[in-house]
C-alpha cells in the first residue's frame, strides 16, 4: 500500500473538470487543493512510433489541424493523446506551470505522469510547460501570460534579471563531456550501413547514427550536441519533416514539389528511392525499340539507373 507506483495503478486524481478558458480554448482545473509534489493525473494516449507520428503530422499539415497532443516515451515511442486519452491533454502550456512531467517506471513500463510544482489552491488552471519542438515552418504563438513568458511555446523562458544570480559566485565552467559519450560501435551507419564508430543525432525524435567521414566531419561538436542533415531542407536549410526515409535527403514544403513524396507504405521518399520511379524506369527499360538490334557486347550496356 505504501508502494508510490499505486496512484499509477489506482488512478488516484483529484477531481478535476474541464472548462473554458478566455484565450486559449479549453483548459483542465482542479475543484480541490492540490499539495507540492502530489500526483495529479497520468497523461495516457495511443502508443505510436516514429514513423506513424511523422504520417499523422503530415496528415494534420495537409488538414490544417494545429492542435497537437504528442508527447516523448523515449527515443522510438510516443503518446498521442489526440484519437485516445483522458482530460490530462486539456493541460494548457504555461512558461511558468503548476505541475511537470514525471516518467515513473510501473510494472517494467514506462509511464508518464503530472505532478504539482507548487501547492495549487482549488478552483485554479492546471499548466504544465510543452518544450514543444517546431514541427511546421511557423511557431506557436504563447499565450499563457506568464512574466517570464518567452511569446512562442518551445522558446526557452527569459530570465527575471531580478533574481539572475544575485549572490551566488561564478563557477567554473566543467569541460565538456568526451566525444566518446556521443560515439558507439555497435550500430550501423544510416548513410553507408556498416558499424564502427558512428554518431548519434542529438534529436530527440531521431534514431539514426553516423560515420564522421559519411557527413563530411573532421570531428563531432563539443558536448556531444549535433543534428544530422535529415531534418533541414537540401536547398534551403529549412527545418522540415519531409526526410526521406532511405536516405538523407529531405526538402522542406516550398522545395517538396518533384523532390520528395509520401508514399502510403514506406512514408516520405526522395526521387532517387521512390518505388514509383525505378518500377517505371523498369519497364521503360525492357521494351525494345523496334527493329533494333540487341547487342551482347558488355561495353555497349547502358545503365537504367536515374544517376
Amino acid at each position: 500500500e505504501r508502494c508510490n507506483n499505486q496512484c499509477f495503478e489506482k488512478r488516484e486524481y483529484p477531481p478535476l473538470v474541464p472548462h473554458r478558458t478566455q484565450v486559449r480554448g479549453w483548459g483542465l482545473k482542479t475543484l480541490a487543493p492540490i499539495r507540492k509534489g502530489q500526483f495529479v493525473i497520468e497523461y495516457v494516449g495511443e502508443m505510436i512510433d516514429e514513423q506513424e507520428y511523422q504520417r499523422r503530422v503530415q496528415k494534420m499539415h495537409e488538414q490544417k489541424e494545429e492542435n497537437y497532443y504528442f508527447l516523448t516515451i523515449d527515443k522510438d515511442r510516443m503518446l498521442d493523446a489526440g484519437p485516445k486519452g483522458n482530460v490530462a491533454r486539456f493541460m494548457n502550456h504555461s512558461c511558468q506551470p503548476n505541475c511537470e512531467t514525471q516518467k515513473w517506471t510501473v510494472n517494467g513500463d514506462t509511464r508518464v505522469g503530472l505532478f504539482a510544482k507548487c501547492d495549487i489552491p482549488a478552483d485554479t488552471e492546471l499548466t504544465f510547460n510543452y518544450n514543444l519542438e517546431c514541427i511546421g515552418k511557423e511557431k506557436k504563438i504563447c499565450k499563457c501570460g506568464a512574466p517570464n513568458c518567452s511569446g512562442f511555446i518551445g522558446v526557452k523562458v527569459k530570465s527575471d534579471g531580478a533574481q539572475k544570480k544575485p549572490n551566488k559566485p561564478r563557477k567554473k565552467k566543467s569541460p565538456p563531456p568526451p566525444v566518446s559519450g556521443l560515439v558507439v560501435k555497435e550500430n550501423p551507419c544510416f548513410i553507408c550501413g556498416k558499424v564502427g564508430e558512428v554518431g548519434a543525432c542529438n534529436n530527440k525524435i531521431c534514431t539514426k547514427y553516423y560515420h564522421l567521414e559519411c557527413v563530411r566531419m573532421t570531428s563531432w561538436p563539443e558536448g556531444g550536441k549535433w543534428v544530422c542533415q535529415w531534418h533541414n531542407c537540401n536547398i534551403c536549410s529549412k527545418r522540415t519533416i519531409r526526410c526521406c526515409v532511405k536516405c538523407v535527403n529531405s526538402f522542406c514544403p516550398s522545395h517538396s514539389e518533384g523532390n520528395v513524396r509520401y508514399d502510403k507504405l514506406l512514408g516520405f521518399v526522395c526521387t532517387d528511392h521512390d518505388p514509383i520511379k525505378e518500377s517505371n524506369e523498369v519497364e521503360v527499360t525492357e521494351l525494345p525499340k523496334p527493329n533494333a538490334i540487341v547487342s551482347t557486347d558488355e561495353g555497349a550496356v547502358t545503365s537504367t539507373t536515374s544517376e
